[in-house]
């Protein structure tokens, strides 16, 4: 799934007890990190659309803090 340019790939696992997922942030040849869940009682389905959510706000986050004068945590603002 790509959002905004950004690549989200998103893997879900079962086990016999617990349902955990991740889903990797990549944009170009960068990577901008992993977000990562899981819940025993979940499904894999709800697993992975709980991650699409929080991978697209995740990048419209990223893409707020790359605005001209913005800086994100641990960079200095742009004057």
């Amino acid at each position: 799934m790509s959002y905004r340019g950004v690549d989200i790939r998103i893997a879900v696992q079962r086990t016999p007890d617990y349902v955990f997922g991740r889903a990797d942030l990549v944009a170009g040849d960068q990577y901008l990190g992993r977000l990562s869940i899981g819940n025993p009682k979940a499904t894999p389905q709800e697993i992975q659309q709980r991650l699409a959510a929080l991978a697209q706000a995740r990048v419209d986050i990223t893409t707020a803090f790359r605005g001209p004068g913005a800086a994100g945590p641990g960079q200095a603002p742009v004057s």
